[in-house]
């Protein structure tokens, strides 16, 4: 591939990325750019390494006393293959050296079935979703937009307005709304479809682009969406980088009981599945040796007892945990200072403990040899025996 250079006589500016679109394979990625004005060009790159993606969009204006540029706005997308499917590495963006949230391909819908003719798709970003755009080589046939954003959002205006007839039209057992904008002498002005499924708004719509454009039927719109697939895998399993563990509130337990909690939250920039409902604990004192206490995974006095379940965790949530042992009868002979999660194989949290919480070993045969660990929660209080 030829190498590419700037335009000549502009000056280089680096732009925030907002956020990015991923392809199925991990490959692909699109972001969303804005021009005008003196612009010449806009050129978005990647470094890779093998724990991270850096991405930078650069915008090359024309520079001098003399220039005028006009006053105009674009909005465009910049797309490039990475060398690697991303595959969990986290993705930054090099204007500010902060993640960039994402769409992630593997959870895009397929479409079964498209009207004869079309083609595509181009895409494009929608907010924090992705729109699929079809057209015809027939001018007069408007262009099939799908689109799929994260949350429910069946009660905005698009759906909404009062210019449009409104009905109820079943896609895959859930009630979706299909909104026409009638003309007069059975003809419509545009039409969409609108339902929510698996997490996700999805919408089938055909917008004229231009006075001549002819939307598409309602029930063509309808079979589109009857086509997509929105059954997908569950969301990848939460990376090691991904999560961050700290202790929570100070706990108010019962007389004689030490008991401590702490949240998992996800720094990364996509969601993803905690499977183990249970975490595999240790406890280390300060000279980092195993304090060999008997791990029971059950309620107590003040452990809840409830099942375990997978968690989904969004970008910016937190899952909670927490252990209760009892007060040693004997002598306490060391500390614990460094409390070990095992989520999984290869997910491992370490959790530092400094002045609290207290926790004390006493060797088999004293009541405070046992310690009791939750199954995590969604919630802080979940965690504690109702």
């Amino acid at each position: 591939m030829a190498s590419w250079h700037p335009p000549p006589h502009t000056t280089g500016t680096a732009e925030p990325i907002g956020y990015a679109l991923v392809s199925r394979d991990g490959r692909r990625v699109t972001v969303m750019v804005t021009g005008g004005g003196c612009e010449k060009a806009i050129h978005l790159t990647a470094s890779e390494t093998a724990s991270r993606v850096i991405l930078r969009v650069t915008r090359y204006d024309v520079t001098g006393v003399d220039v005028a540029c006009p006053a105009n706005l674009t909005i465009g997308t910049r797309a490039l293959l990475l060398g690697a499917p991303l595959a969990g590495r986290p993705l930054l963006d090099g204007s500010r050296n902060k993640p960039i949230p994402y769409f992630d391909g593997r959870r895009l819908a397929s479409i079964g079935w498209l009207p004869p003719g079309a083609r595509g798709p181009a895409d494009s970003l929608d907010g924090d979703g992705w729109r699929r755009t079809f057209t015809f080589a027939d001018p007069k046939l408007a262009p099939v937009d799908i689109e799929q954003v994260p949350g429910n959002h069946l009660g905005e205006a698009q759906l909404r307005d009062p210019a449009y007839l409104r009905r109820f039209v079943a896609v895959h057992g859930h009630r979706g709304v299909l909104a026409v904008q009638p003309t007069g002498a059975h003809e419509i002005a545009d039409d969409r479809l609108g339902w929510y499924d698996n997490g996700y708004t999805f919408t089938v719509e055909s917008l004229p682009r231009w006075a001549r454009q002819h939307p598409l039927r309602p029930a063509v719109l309808i079979r589109v969406a009857r086509s997509l697939n929105t059954s997908w895998q569950a969301h990848t399993t939460c990376s090691q980088s991904a999560l961050k563990v700290r202790l929570a509130a100070k706990v108010s337990e019962i007389s004689q009981n030490d008991t401590s909690e702490y949240s998992i939250r996800n720094i990364g920039a996509t969601p993803c599945t905690i499977g183990r409902g249970y975490p595999a604990v240790t406890l280390r004192d300060e000279r980092g040796r195993l304090m060999p206490f008997r791990y029971v995974r059950r309620g107590d006095v003040e452990i809840t007892d409830a099942p375990p379940q997978p968690l989904r965790l969004a970008p910016g949530r937190s899952v909670f945990g927490a252990i209760n042992k009892m007060t040693c009868v004997a002598r306490e002979v060391r500390r614990a200072r460094t409390l070990t999660l095992r989520l999984a194989r290869d997910v491992v949290l370490q959790l530092r403990i400094r002045s609290y919480p207290w926790i004390g070993y006493c060797p088999a045969g004293d009541v405070g040899h046992q310690v009791d660990v939750s199954p995590l929660s969604p919630t802080p209080s979940g965690v504690f025996a109702s």
